[in-house]
């Protein structure tokens, strides 16, 4: 598509309208709690519109990684030299080292019912569009840290 236009953002808002937008999906049954921490002066050059999808695409892989009905995810924020990063944290079952590449792979599912494009289209609006990195820090049984770096706005 055409080259989107990028603005200076606070990248808390566009997660905190991710978290809202997945904590009303969530069903009432459930006990996964999403909690945000770190530095919401944090500022990058970016679209909003492919940040947030990207942000709301971790966060639903998050909440289906949790198979029980309760867990937390974890998103903090911080300053890292001239990065902003972003972490991404949940409780679920984890990720086996062997596909922490494939899963950016284009039609790469641990899903029954994935396309496997999510994690890919996630990737491309994060290093492509937005000049960032995107990888799995770290993933065991309880605990998977997905790890996103964006420039820092100049502005």
């Amino acid at each position: 598509g055409s080259q989107p236009r990028l603005n200076t953002l606070y990248i808390l808002e566009i997660v905190q309208e991710a978290v809202d937008y997945i904590q009303h999906r969530l069903p009432k049954q459930s006990e996964i709690s999403i909690s945000l921490q770190g530095d919401d002066i944090l500022n990058i050059p970016g679209d909003k519109v492919l940040l947030r999808w990207a942000v709301d695409n971790l966060l639903k892989n998050a909440v289906d990684a949790i198979s029980s009905k309760s867990g937390e995810i974890t998103i903090i924020s911080f300053k890292e030299r001239d990065n902003v990063v972003l972490d991404i944290i949940d409780s679920g079952k984890g990720i086996p080292r062997k596909n922490w590449k494939n899963i950016f792979r284009p039609g790469f599912s641990s899903k029954s019912r994935g396309w496997g494009l999510g994690l890919s289209l996630t990737q491309r609006i994060v290093e492509e569009i937005h000049n960032g990195n995107i990888k799995v820090l770290r993933s065991q049984a309880g605990e998977t840290v997905f790890r996103l770096e964006f420039p820092e706005s100049s502005s």
